[in-house]
């Protein structure tokens, strides 16, 4: 939240689901898992928004379904975004990191979550 504060920069949260896809004989309970997917996704933006309070200008709040890394890039370049900032553990090690920042073409920071 400081980095932010020092440059006066608009905050978006972005929350990535990978949405089951539709298999024939599978179609219900792919629909109910994504449900699912979306509570859980839901929960996070609501943990964010608890974290980073009111501000001024208002922060932006996404759910962008994953389609294959694509959906990183597409968002960051809509969003205008300077920085991204990944969660650490087993999904964001140093070497994703590398590459996520190789393909956004913006600066990537690996952050413990609160």
């Amino acid at each position: 939240m400081a980095l932010a504060d020092e440059h006066a920069a608009l905050i978006s949260v972005v929350v990535i689901v990978d949405y089951e896809r539709r298999a024939p004989g599978r179609r219900f309970t792919g629909v109910r898992w994504n449900d699912v997917l979306d509570e859980l996704a839901l929960e996070d933006i609501l943990r964010a928004r608890q974290i980073i309070g009111d501000r001024d200008p208002p922060p932006r709040f996404e759910i962008v379904p994953l389609d294959r890394g694509r959906a990183i890039k597409r968002t960051v370049t809509r969003l205008d975004c300077d920085l991204v900032l990944v969660p650490t553990g087993r999904w964001f090690g140093r070497r994703r990191v590398r590459r996520l920042r190789r393909l956004l073409g913006v600066e990537v920071r690996a952050v413990r979550p609160a």
